[in-house]
């Protein structure tokens, strides 16, 4: 009878614990499926692919002196001036306008944000020496990228009862005391890849977070054949798995807690 009693009580206990693993990965995917049902999804995948094709295709390493940071960076700036064209519907030369309703389009600092269903979507390149499979564990933390996304991370790691992402092959978080407050993690950053020998792009939602990786927790949203046609999922609502739903693409990343000291993130 204690036995029960004690067993009774701890799963009590555990019930009323915050799992920041557990917590990041649900949002992610209700994140992923609002852009999907959206059609924001099969959108970008259009855009990054034809953009990516138009500059790969003009790039001269040898007569213009290019390398794969002016690619890159090309790139970004092309899917950054054309998405805030494709969502506001100001441009002559956009004949096929973004119609989402809700979507709004912002540039803080400069940089690209979307802003649709209570939640801000960045967009960034993964580095060129990844390929098409970004390697997580070797991601650019957020302090050697823009403001922007370093203050996104910070926001969503405090989101996440200030846990920070756990080093690859550290133990799994234990279950922190659960937060009064409701949790709501607010930023997101589509995470696209390219190799110069192909066409073909593929792209990942993740969760930016402060910590030993980038990322709090990542799913694939797309994959283009090596043709280069654009393949984003199109569903009206989730129907069954395909591939933004494929189990086992989710690196194993923990969180584990912040610093003792008060108030550090």
């Amino acid at each position: 009878m204690v036995c029960l009693v004690v067993k009774m009580a701890h799963e009590c206990f555990t019930s009323l614990m915050f799992d920041p693993n557990a917590a990041a990965e649900a949002a992610l995917m209700e994140a992923v499926d609002a852009v999907t049902v959206a059609g924001l999804v099969t959108q970008l995948n259009t855009l990054v692919a034809e953009v990516w094709k138009a500059n790969r295709g003009r790039y001269e390493p040898d007569e213009l002196g290019d390398d794969p940071q002016t690619l890159g960076g090309t790139c970004a700036k092309n899917i950054a001036n054309r998405v805030e064209r494709l969502v506001r519907a100001n441009s002559e030369f956009e004949v096929e306008p973004w119609d989402i309703p809700g979507l709004t389009v912002a540039r803080p600092n400069g940089a690209l944000r979307l802003d649709y269903s209570g939640r801000h979507f960045h967009i960034m390149k993964s580095p060129m020496v990844h390929g098409r499979r970004p390697r997580w564990d070797a991601f650019p933390q957020w302090s050697t990228s823009s403001e922007v996304r370093e203050e996104a991370a910070r926001a969503n790691t405090m989101a996440l009862s200030g846990c920070r992402t756990a080093a690859t092959g550290q133990d799994p978080l234990l279950l922190l005391p659960f937060a009064n407050e409701q949790l709501h993690v607010s930023h997101y950053v589509f995470v696209w890849a390219a190799e110069i020998d192909s066409s073909a792009t593929s792209a990942w939602l993740g969760i930016p977070a402060l910590g030993e990786q980038p990322f709090a927790a990542v799913h694939p949203i797309w994959a283009d054949p090596e043709g280069g046609a654009p393949t984003g999922t199109r569903r009206s609502s989730p129907t069954g798995p395909s591939f933004d739903e494929r189990a086992g693409e989710l690196p194993a990343l923990t969180l584990k807690p912040r610093p003792g000291r008060e108030g550090q993130a």
